[in-house]
């Protein structure tokens, strides 16, 4: 069953697609300090609340993530639907509000439940970013288009690193959080006075008017019969594995391992997953730009290339006899940790139509952040408690070491897989049948 979709969209002018942009950056970046901010915050909150490795994953991975997923699909069905910029206002609105409030939490179980509000209310923002970005580049261009979006992540995680890393010098870490939920909601107002709707499909020649809202069984259906969507998805999930593993627990790494200080640890991290992080999505949209000219696939060879750079990076940064040479080692998988992103939502969004981007984006974040965010910290946390009795305080980094370096070259795998199944199935579209 198909559904009309209507909008009060307009034409997008080179101003607008620039303004858009920005903002919507800027939105993935408050979205990153609020969901990260706590990662920083970690060991004096595991001091206060009297909290076990495994508590604090499910805090920083699980509790938000698996509410993220099941808000996803939901509201990626809503963003297919209605006007993108009204969902994303309210959205970046109520994750600014349950941040706030995750600073009043008293025990375990009240931070849990902020923090599922902060999955309810960041999962919106995605879907509708990535399809509004899809309707406002042509394809050729959207690699670096969604490249400078996700430097939101790096963005996001540089101000909550190093935010959070040197206000705890001068206040307890829930007046932090309190603080970090401020620029949200005014970021929210600005969204919703100053940026207007595009043309869905306009890239692709769709007019609005004319579009029909697939169903959620049908957009299924489109991206599970093609073999490179089922190999990228895989690759997908391999990658926040990775991602979200070296996100949550870098800073505890440095500071259990290496006897770094919180703001040492929030300082060197904000700089390399922030400048380096952004810096590495920049270079490595365009490289998928310069490649997706040459090949509608080529886009993905890039996002192989980057997980194979995050595996020797982690590797070389968990087995570093100091803690200078970790900070530095940390800066390639820091730098290049979230690099597939863009080059994967450009491929992706190559295969499925114009009015089920939204929709395959809720999934394609279904995928990253159930097995990133939902199963990275709490695997990782759990197998350091596991450690602990024979590698005490170093537990947490033989953990990471054991998984996350192997994931990452899992990951490069199936990349690979999708390109030359993309690469296939083109080349049945236009090879004549006998």
């Amino acid at each position: 069953m198909s559904t009309s979709i209507t909008s009060t969209a307009q034409p997008a002018t080179a101003y607008r697609r620039a303004l858009t942009l920005g903002l919507l950056t800027a939105a993935y970046a408050v979205s990153f300090l609020d969901r990260q901010i706590l990662s920083i915050l970690q060991e004096p909150v595991k001091r206060d609340l009297a909290l076990s490795d495994a508590q604090l994953g499910l805090l920083t991975g699980t509790a938000f993530a698996f509410f993220y997923v099941l808000a996803g699909v939901p509201l990626g069905r809503l963003v297919d639907r209605s006007a993108r910029s009204r969902v994303i206002s309210v959205s970046l609105a109520l994750w600014s509000v349950m941040t706030a409030l995750s600073g009043a939490a008293q025990n375990f179980w009240l931070l849990a439940l902020t923090r599922v509000g902060v999955g309810v209310g960041e999962a919106g923002c995605n879907p509708a970013a990535h399809s509004m970005i899809s309707d406002l580049y042509k394809p050729a261009k959207r690699a670096g288009a969604m490249a400078i979006y996700s430097s939101g992540n790096n963005i996001g995680i540089l101000v909550g690193f190093l935010a959070g890393g040197l206000l705890t010098k001068y206040m307890d870490w829930r007046w932090v959080l309190v603080l970090a939920g401020v620029p949200g909601l005014l970021l929210a107002l600005v969204f919703r006075v100053a940026v207007p709707e595009p043309v869905r499909g306009a890239q692709e020649g769709a007019s609005t008017g004319s579009e029909t809202l697939r169903s959620l069984r049908d957009v299924w259906h489109i991206m599970w019969s093609q073999p490179a969507i089922r190999q990228l998805l895989a690759a997908l999930a391999l990658s926040g594995f990775v991602g979200y593993s070296i996100t949550s627990w870098s800073a505890s790494v440095m500071i259990r391992s290496h006897g770094a200080t919180l703001a040492q640890a929030g300082t060197w991290l904000a700089c390399a997953s922030g400048i380096g992080g952004a810096i590495g999505l920049v270079v490595a949209g365009q490289l998928a730009n310069r490649f997706a000219r040459r090949s509608p696939n080529g886009c993905l060879i890039v996002a192989a290339a980057t997980s194979v750079l995050v595996a020797v990076g982690i590797a070389l940064a968990l087995t570093a006899a100091t803690r200078t040479g970790a900070f530095l080692w940390l800066f390639l998988p820091c730098g290049l940790g979230a690099a597939f992103l863009s080059p994967s939502l450009a491929a992706l969004h190559g295969m499925v139509p114009a009015n089920a981007r939204g929709t395959a984006s809720s999934i394609l974040s279904v995928v990253v952040n159930v097995a990133g965010l939902g199963v990275g910290p709490l695997v990782i946390g759990r197998l350091s408690d596991v450690l602990a009795g024979s590698a005490g305080s170093d537990s947490l980094r033989q953990a990471c070491l054991w998984l996350v370096p192997a994931a990452a070259l899992w990951a490069a795998v199936h990349y690979l897989f999708a390109s030359r199944a993309a690469a296939v199935s083109r080349a049945a579209l236009v090879t004549p049948s006998a």
